[in-house]
Formats: structure tokens, C-alpha cells, sequence
């Protein structure tokens, strides 16, 4: 028997499709009764006693939401999950709840209904309490999890939903007090593709935990606001649009390495220089990363203008090979000096996209294992010039690999700070 590609396209499109509706389930029925069983939850059980594997919200008082264990080293209620002690490729693994994101709130100070629900999502997406399979490992995608579920939460506050302030602790207005054609609307005026997949995939995944009785009714979802079908077809017209990577010609490509290296060589010295010193401001606000250089300069601030000031770049023709210039506040409320945020991170992410291109270029690695480099993973010795790195292939522990990969000497340059 022979099929025709059309044939062959839908049949493919089919199995696609009947995969991503398993993926996206939480679990099906018969996981949730084993994860019942596995709970094993008495009335004696609390505080630290609630680290347990299978953990079914609904069948806790919500009041004593605040004692489970989330990890060995944080409890629900607090502002900071961290999964430091699990191993993992980034450097930190916690989940901050306690910022102010960029939508322009802060859920912390918000309605606690909004920092629950956050945090319960989040909380099915760990890899110890998910049903899925899916998620193994401690990492950024943590995170990623909580970026994620952001625009609900921004959509809770356009229509005024699960707001604190009556005096039963109940949320004022709830998810199921909409039509679904609202919802469908408000997902449609969504500015992206990407974003309307995002925001009608995470309501698949409250939809599904409220069926599977994983939450208390407070937090659950009683109506379909969207279906697998829905779902699947925002996904596709993403991807249908979505342009694939195409090869770089091979004259193009060297004259890109070309550059690389010259950057590096030529101009390395000026960019470490600037990575070190404003690192506190080029990393952002992340609490864990901060402390990394203790003594670093803001760019607003006078001593780092200063420092700005009384450094010395490589000339060229006697002028600053770099466009960096002493800026003057002109608001009537906010006067000084300042250093253009935007330029000197374009310079220092220059430097390291130059050191990628090279290891790209001199070792032959992947881009997920580029993705895992430390800073201080070069070494030195007879034989030349090394990157170090480990390899997670799950989150266990066992399960972890040390790589050695020669590379060009210019390319280590850029890992160091």
C-alpha cells in the first residue's frame, strides 16, 4: 500500500496532535489515585511532616497551605523556593515570588489569592510533585513555570478577579462568574501568537488539576473555558509561522568568525572591565546573583561615573575605540550624571556572542551545552586551552557527567569574569 503526502502530512499531524494533549494532562485518573495512595496523609501530619511525594492540595486546609514542604529547604508560604540542594545546569535554583515583574506588580503585595494560585501552579510543575513525567530537572524552567502563568495573573487584575477583602477570607469575583466567550475574546486580543498559546495552555493546566481534584473548590475551575482542540490550534498557527533556521553561508560565516576574533582580541580587556565593575547593574535585581562581586558600581551612581571617568580604553586615532559617553539627567526631579544602561550591555553581550561563535566554531558543541557553561570553566595546561563543564542529563543526582573540550585560546577569554 502506498500513501500520498497529504496523506502522510495529516496522519503525522494527527499523532502530533494526539501527543500534546497527553503532554499537557497533568495525569490521568489512575496516577491520581496512586499519588492518593502515596500521600498517606493522617490527621497528625503537618508542618514538616508534608514533604511528601503525590501531594493533593485539596485534601489540606488551606491554612496550613503555608507548612509544606516545597523543598528540603523551604516551606509553601515562603517568598523564595529554593532547589539549591537538588542538582542542577544553573548556578541558583530558587523561584522569587517577592518582586515586582514586568507587568508592574508585585504579587507579594497583591491579593493572596493571586500569590496562591501562583504558587500552586508552580508547585505541580516541580519535579517532585509533578504527575506528568515531564518535568526532571531543578533548573531555569522553574522559573520559566512561573513567567509562564504571569499574564493569568495580569488578567485577574484587567477583570477583577480573586481579589482579597471580604471577611471569610473568599475571593471576590472568580474565573467561572465569566462566559467563555469573553475568555475567547480576551485570548484573541492577545498581541502574539506565542502569547495566545501560552495563556490558553496555562488555563488548560488549571482546567485540568481543578478536574483531577487536585485543589480545594475555592481554586477551582467549574467551567471549560478552553479545550484540547482550541489549545492545539493556537499552538499550530504559532508554529506554522514560526521561520525555521536556515544555514549560514560559508563566506558569511567566516567573515563572522573573523570578527569574533578580532573582538575578542582587540577588545576583550576594555569589555571585562565593564562587566566587572557594573556587574550589579548588568545582572539586574535577582538577590542570589548580586552578591557574586561584592564591590561592583552602579552606572547611575557618582562613583561609578567616576570609575567611567578615570578608566582608560584602547584608542584609536586617539578617541575611545567605543561610543560610550557621561550622560546628563535632564528630569527637574532626577539631576546628576549617568552611563547609558542600554550601550554597555549591547558592548558586553558583544564580547560574549563573539566567545560562543568561537566555541561554536573551534569545538563542535551543541548550543544546550554552551547553555551550561560556568564562569571560571577554563583551564589551561601542556596540551592547550580547556573548557570544563558538567552535564545534567535528569535531576538525579547520579546522573552527571564532566566534559573536557578543547578551545581556541581567545574563546576562554570570556568566561572568566
Amino acid at each position: 500500500m502506498t500513501f500520498t503526502a497529504k496523506e502522510i502530512k495529516a496522519r503525522l499531524d494527527e499523532l502530533k496532535h494526539a501527543q500534546e494533549e497527553a503532554d499537557d494532562a497533568p495525569a490521568s485518573q489512575s496516577e491520581i489515585s496512586l499519588a492518593d495512595e502515596m500521600a498517606e496523609f493522617s490527621e497528625t501530619a503537618s508542618g514538616a511532616d508534608m514533604a511528601i511525594h503525590g501531594l493533593v492540595l485539596a485534601s489540606i486546609p488551606i491554612d496550613d497551605w503555608g507548612s509544606i514542604r516545597v523543598s528540603p529547604l523551604s516551606l509553601f508560604r515562603e517568598d523564595t523556593w529554593d532547589f539549591s540542594c537538588y542538582p542542577s545546569a544553573v548556578k541558583v535554583a530558587r523561584i522569587h515570588f517577592n518582586y515586582t515583574n514586568h507587568f508592574g506588580f508585585n504579587l507579594v503585595k497583591e491579593s493572596v489569592h493571586w500569590l496562591r494560585i501562583m504558587k500552586f501552579l508552580v508547585l505541580y510543575r516541580i519535579p517532585k510533585y509533578s504527575f506528568s513525567g515531564r518535568n526532571r530537572a531543578y533548573g531555569d524552567g522553574l522559573t520559566s513555570s512561573r513567567n509562564k502563568f504571569l499574564p493569568l495573573i495580569k488578567f485577574f487584575q484587567e477583570f477583577g478577579l480573586y481579589c482579597s477583602g471580604t471577611h471569610d477570607g473568599m475571593p471576590t469575583g472568580i474565573l467561572d462568574d465569566l462566559s467563555k466567550e469573553t475568555v475567547h475574546k480576551y485570548i484573541l486580543q492577545r498581541p502574539s501568537l506565542s502569547q495566545r498559546w501560552d495563556f490558553a495552555s496555562s488555563l488548560q493546566y488549571w482546567q485540568n488539576l481543578s478536574r483531577s481534584g487536585m485543589l480545594p473548590p475555592i481554586y477551582c475551575i467549574s467551567g471549560e473555558f478552553v479545550t484540547a482542540d482550541e489549545v492545539y490550534k493556537y499552538r499550530k498557527e504559532m508554529d506554522d509561522l514560526a521561520v525555521p533556521f536556515e544555514p549560514i553561508p560559508l563566506d558569511d560565516y567566516a567573515q563572522l568568525l573573523a570578527y569574533s576574533a578580532s573582538m575578542v582580541n582587540d577588545y576583550a580587556e576594555d569589555l571585562l572591565w565593564l562587566a566587572r565593575t557594573y556587574y550589579p547593574t548588568l545582572i539586574g535585581r535577582e538577590p542570589d546573583r548580586a552578591p557574586s562581586i561584592a564591590d561592583g558600581l552602579s552606572l547611575g551612581e557618582p562613583a561609578g561615573v567616576a570609575a567611567f571617568k578615570a578608566y582608560q580604553p584602547k584608542l584609536i586615532n586617539g578617541e575611545p575605540w567605543w561610543n560610550l559617553r557621561v550622560l546628563e539627567r535632564s528630569h527637574p526631579k532626577d539631576r546628576g550624571e549617568y552611563i547609558s544602561y542600554a550601550q554597555v550591555s549591547a558592548y558586553v553581550q558583544s564580547l560574549l556572542d563573539s566567545c560562543i561563535t568561537i566555541i561554536f566554531a573551534t569545538t563542535g558543541m551543541r548550543r544546550s551545552e554552551v547553555g551550561v557553561l560556568k564562569v571560571g570553566c577554563t583551564e589551561t595546561d601542556q596540551s592547550g586551552h580547556w573548557l570544563v563543564f558538567k552535564v545534567f542529563k535528569t535531576s538525579v543526582a547520579s546522573q552527571e557527567t564532566e566534559l573536557r573540550t578543547v578551545v581556541h585560546a581567545t574563546a576562554s577569554i570570556g568566561l572568566i569574569w
